[in-house]
């Protein structure tokens, strides 16, 4: 109903998966209220990746969750546009967290976590989609959508050992 006030959880919740029963329990709240933005994991930590800011639209910025400390830290900003932290894609190979944002940029982030280098460039840019490890060691992107052209049917493969263009 367009009348009613959007609700925005302000909860994050982490479950041991390997305990039965499963138990949920709450995380500190993280210093953000944020979605669409995606979620990876990076040396045992979480990272909140973008998104759309309750005030003020989209944002690059990043916070990064440590299960020792149960502390939130600022993370770097993604490179790009504002946009580019709007439904992004993010997922690990080993100690090594990449993103796709909606322009097409691969992004990894630095050896200590301070900074995201721009590593490849899809052909078919897109946002709200999937990026997956396959069992050799690439990440796949999958569907999503685009603004210029809709939804987004080719998959595209990015190997992480081959020297990409952004890196010559």
């Amino acid at each position: 109903n367009a009348d009613e006030e959007t609700v925005w959880h302000d909860t994050a919740l982490v479950a041991d998966l390997t305990q039965s029963p499963i138990v949920w329990k709450e995380l500190p709240n993280p210093p953000f209220h944020r979605r669409a933005l995606s979620l990876g994991e990076w040396k045992g930590r979480l990272v909140a990746i973008g998104g759309m800011q309750q005030q003020g639209g989209p944002t690059k910025a990043t916070a990064i969750y440590s299960p020792e400390s149960k502390t939130w830290a600022e993370g770097p900003e993604l490179i790009g546009s504002e946009m580019d932290g709007f439904g992004s894609s993010a997922f690990a190979i080993g100690d090594t967290l990449y993103v796709s944002t909606m322009s097409g940029k691969i992004q990894r982030l630095n050896h200590d976590g301070t900074r995201w280098d721009v590593v490849a460039q899809l052909a078919h840019p897109r946002f709200f989609h999937r990026m997956v490890p396959t069992a050799d060691g690439k990440l796949l992107f999958v569907g999503g959508a685009s603004m210029q052209t809709g939804k987004v049917s080719a998959l595209e493969l990015y190997d992480p050992t081959a020297l990409s263009t952004a890196q010559r």
